[in-house]
């Protein structure tokens, strides 16, 4: 028993102490002072008759645990939606053309889906696929299979992935994006994005893995990963993956050619868009010869600098507090055709000024040179879409140590990430959530828990009231029927 407060009798000689009051609460912490009938005790040398003692009794606190089914909820509220959405649309229609494995418990689609599903709500790895998706009978339902498959037989499909495995899944990409892609609402020809990442691996046991171009990463092995992206939309229309060994430049036709078959010819694209890697003379001379438009960034920024050298200060125009643009003597890339245009870009920095410059077939009429420039700068929209990526579904975890594996694993994120997409512009179309990006998507709106269950057939999901990203979904509104 633990004396919580004491009221004293205070005697005359105390009182002095006590400032002249005939009361004072003595407050009592720690050990058993008094105890039973026991109404007196010494404080401070004196002896004090107590009056009233209020005690406090400690018990401990008890905590019940038990094992329930959890069938009436999900940690990945809006991932019911997002699949709902992808198999009302049509967008897994072309999963069911994957070969059935003899013997196997689960098919191919099944298990292409539960991959998609896996990186749409940011698994890190495949083993989290056992404590995020595989503990829950309601994801079961939704995916209509029994239970979900564990990590192991997701790695082991990802493991017996063949080159012919890999056609159907590019064929998947292009058939989902020709019927269902955004970019078919765009009125003019399509910009694309041209761009590749490195992707570096540790370890000697990554098939095809060797030295090569990665950014940051000299002498360490890895892959490389060419992706074109739509520039309005940001969906991915085609993707290549290569041994590090493999120059990324060298990918730059087979990509637009991907491209191609996606929006339906060349003529159908519009502006292309790449960094340096792409700005050669003889991918020029060849956009030229095709009369497509182009802008890009030069290889060698030695050819900047030495154009800079002739032009004077009053010609440079400032873009921004760190940039300034100047158009430049324009580049003869062939006798048979006009020269292309060259826009010049300064950049100060704290202790040295760099220079680069642009490419274009984008007359002066049309785009002044820091409007050029700027434009250019645009194109951070293939960056930040390789960023969320990274940080979203985790693109650097590779989930496998097999070449084609690894190759299969970048087109379900693809496939994952264009769903996504696609959501975010049906389902979240007039809300606030309609501006997330890629990552905010996937880390944290999908996996909001829920509540679910089926009311008179309609699959009902209840979402946590005071959570920020669903009181903006909801928009103020308690409860409303969602129709993809």
């Amino acid at each position: 028993m633990i004396i919580k407060r004491a009221y004293l009798a205070v005697t005359e000689e105390l009182r002095l102490q006590l400032e002249g009051r005939s009361e004072a609460v003595l407050q009592l912490q720690g050990q058993v002072l008094t105890a039973g009938s026991c109404r007196s005790i010494i404080y401070d040398g004196y002896y004090l008759q107590l009056d009233e003692i209020v005690t406090e009794q400690k018990t401990k606190e008890l905590i019940s645990c038990r094992v329930v089914d959890f069938k009436d909820y999900i940690p990945t509220g809006f991932l019911p939606i997002l699949m709902q959405l992808g198999r009302a649309s049509g967008y897994f229609d072309a999963l069911e053309h994957l070969p059935f494995p003899d013997g196997a418990d689960y098919s191919s689609q099944q298990k292409s889906l539960v991959l998609i599903a896996a990186l749409a709500s940011a698994c890190p790895h495949n083993v989290d696929i056992n404590h995020h998706l595989k503990p829950y009978p309601s994801l079961a339902q939704i995916f209509q299979m029994s239970r979900i498959p564990d990590q192991c037989t997701i790695n082991r499909y990802l493991n017996i992935t063949q080159s012919l495995d890999l056609t159907d899944l590019q064929l998947m990409l292009e058939d989902t994006q020709q019927n269902l892609g955004l970019w078919r609402f765009l009125e003019e020809p399509v910009d694309v994005d041209l761009d590749s990442t490195g992707l570096v691996v540790y370890g000697n046991t990554y098939e095809s893995a060797n030295k090569g171009y990665l950014n940051g990463h000299r002498g360490k092995k890895g892959y490389q990963l060419n992706l074109g992206i739509c520039s309005s939309t940001a969906e991915c229309l085609a993707l290549m993956l290569d041994p590090a060994s493999v120059a990324p430049g060298q990918r730059f036709w087979d990509i637009l050619y991907s491209i191609a078959e996606v929006v339906g010819g060349f003529e159908r694209i519009g502006l292309i868009r790449a960094d340096a890697i792409h700005g050669t003379k003889d991918n020029m001379l060849m956009l030229l010869e095709r009369g497509s438009s182009f802008l890009l960034k030069g290889k060698d920024s030695r050819t900047a600098r030495n154009l800079a050298k002739d032009i004077p200060s009053f010609q440079w125009e400032t873009m921004d507090i760190i940039h300034e643009v100047a158009e430049a003597k324009p580049l003869m890339v062939s006798d048979r055709h006009a020269p292309v245009r060259t826009i010049l870009v300064k950049t100060k920095r704290k202790k040295r000024t760099d220079y680069s410059h642009l490419y274009t077939t984008i007359n002066e009429k049309a785009m002044e040179p820091v409007e050029v420039a700027a434009h250019y700068n645009k194109r951070q929209i293939i960056e930040a879409e390789i960023k969320a990526e990274r940080n979203g579904p985790h693109l650097n975890h590779l989930r496998t140590r097999s070449f084609y594996g690894i190759y299969s694993f970048m087109y379900h994120l693809v496939l994952a990430m264009n769903l996504i997409l696609l959501f975010r512009h049906t389902v979240l179309k007039g809300t606030a959530l309609q501006e997330l990006g890629l990552k905010e998507l996937t880390t944290r709106m999908m996996n909001i828990p829920a509540k679910i269950e089926k009311r008179n057939g309609i699959l009902s999901l209840g979402f946590p009231e005071k959570h920020p990203l669903v009181r903006q979904f909801f928009k103020g509104k308690s409860e409303f029927v969602i129709r993809v």
